[in-house]
């Protein structure tokens, strides 16, 4: 199933929750590299709002690098590197990261300012309040 759209392009967790009936995976059975393999129980952690987040740089104009238009808070994406200051729009980055592919969603791609490869699934994880860490790393 992991292999197979439209699963196989979404950046999916594989999780053994009970270590006795964890099993290794063959190599021609192996996830997809977007997709983590980790263990233990799911942990419910309280995540920052996106717009906790967004009024962090609500100072700052945010204009899209793609575009050159402004981005509204609800569709912006920032990028992973601290020290890359870029903004986007999500479909301008989306759309860029497809190229001419007929996919819906990315699976990953370059930075447009900085050339720093990121995977979709951890960019949309940060706009969801993922890696608040590397908010203030930048600041």
């Amino acid at each position: 199933m992991l292999h197979v759209g439209p699963w196989n392009r979404l950046a999916l967790n594989v999780r053994w929750l009970n270590m006795l009936y964890r099993r290794d995976f063959s190599d021609d059975k192996f996830p997809p590299m977007h997709m983590s393999i980790c263990q233990g129980p799911v942990v419910c952690k309280k995540t920052v709002s996106p717009n906790d987040i967004s009024s962090l740089d609500s100072s700052k104009s945010q204009i899209c690098v793609l575009c050159a238009r402004n981005c509204c808070a609800d569709s912006l994406l920032n990028c992973l590197d601290p020290d890359c200051q870029a903004v986007t729009h999500i479909q301008c980055l989306a759309n860029r990261f497809l190229g001419s592919s007929d996919h819906i969603i990315p699976i990953d791609g370059e930075c447009p300012a900085c050339g720093t490869r990121v995977l979709w699934g951890d960019l949309i994880r940060r706009k969801n309040g993922c890696y608040k860490n590397l908010i203030s790393a930048g600041t």
